[in-house]
């Protein structure tokens, strides 16, 4: 028993501060947005406060936050993981090599034809089965955020605990 509740103290303290690493970005560009100084200030200790009370208020509000993570993860995953990989693949790959050297030189993509080099082609099966990851994730995402979605509508929320 003891040994759990250390477990659990320390998962506790990690979960805490990796939530401190997690939103410090997020909170200073909210912060520079709100125009409140980049030095320690009351300002910045209050508008932080009040960000992790409006994410306490959020995490209260829906007691069932798997089915919004099957939603992300369903339209957002698929894409980063799947479909984007394989089109910008294909897309690097259909640049011509004195092309690519133009753009990484700084030149305007206006004057770049992105026209595919005869000699630098990809060969028919890579191009074959990067479309077949794109079209397999396409469907792949869409019918998980769809299921989210449905399990979003189907699913009896209860109240909040401050209600």
């Amino acid at each position: 028993d003891v040994i759990n509740q250390v477990v659990e103290v320390l998962i506790t303290i990690h979960l805490i501060l990796g939530l401190l690493i997690v939103i410090n970005p997020f909170c200073q560009e909210l912060e520079s947005y709100a125009r409140v100084p980049r030095h320690f200030t009351w300002k910045r200790c209050v508008f932080r406060s009040v960000v992790v009370i409006v994410i306490l208020f959020v995490a209260e509000s829906i007691p069932k936050f798997g089915a919004i993570l099957s939603l992300v993860g369903g339209s957002t995953v698929t894409l980063l993981a799947y479909i984007c990989p394989s089109l910008f693949y294909l897309k690097l790959k259909s640049v011509r090599q004195e092309d690519m050297v133009e753009i990484v030189n700084g030149h305007s993509v206006d004057s770049i034809s992105l026209t595919q080099d005869k000699s630098q082609g990809l060969p028919l099966w890579v191009k074959v089965m990067n479309i077949e990851i794109i079209l397999l994730g396409t469907v792949a995402g869409i019918a998980s955020t769809y299921s989210a979605i449905k399990s979003i509508i189907n699913s009896n929320f209860s109240k909040p605990c401050y209600l």
